[in-house]
């Protein structure tokens, strides 16, 4: 998809750059436990130093929206994060 318009709103800054919730949800919805939602969707949060907000993501449209989707009406299953297939670091460290 094409990126949005420069002047298109934007949704508001968060006033405190975030509490502890607020970067729990977001974890939760965007590293240990994405949604992947009915018709290709997937449902994220928005870093809560900007300002925690749902915001869905078409698999292979790369379509961005602020507004859900009406066939995103349910979770059909987890998508696995980018990186949890990769190997766990190790070793000794610095000698």
């Amino acid at each position: 998809g094409d990126p949005p318009a420069p002047d298109a709103p934007m949704p508001p800054m968060s006033l405190d750059g975030g509490n502890e919730e607020e970067y729990q949800e977001y974890w939760d919805y965007n590293d240990v436990n994405p949604r992947q939602l009915s018709g290709g969707w997937v449902e994220y949060r928005s870093h809560p130093q900007v300002k925690i907000e749902p915001y869905w993501f078409h698999l292979k449209t790369a379509e961005l929206t602020f507004e859900k989707p009406p066939e995103a009406h349910s979770v059909v299953g987890r998508l696995e994060a980018p990186g949890h297939d990769q190997e766990e670091l190790g070793g000794e460290g610095p000698e």
